[in-house]
């Protein structure tokens, strides 16, 4: 139950970028100076947001899916890059 959670929140964590893209173009972005600083303000809270949703995720989901993490990214770096003989 408790690694469910945890993979719930990561993938909760991933799902807040949408909103986050919606606020900034909310804000006008792309007209810096006089952008709509509240939406701006909202888009920084969520990403915060995601952020605790991620790492609450990570420590839920257990030390297995931190290391099966670990395993790909060190296959894939071999995979890519090849091992120096």
């Amino acid at each position: 139950m408790k690694r469910l959670t945890g993979l719930a929140l990561l993938a909760s964590s991933w799902a807040l970028y949408i909103p986050i893209g919606y606020l900034l173009t909310q804000a006008g972005w792309e007209d810096f100076p006089n952008m709509d600083y509240l939406f701006f303000l909202y888009a920084a809270v969520v990403y915060i947001f995601s952020w605790v949703t991620l790492l609450g995720g990570i420590y839920l989901a257990g030390p297995e899916f931190v290391e099966k993490i670990k395993l790909l990214s060190v296959s894939a770096k071999k995979k890519l890059f090849g091992e120096k003989k």
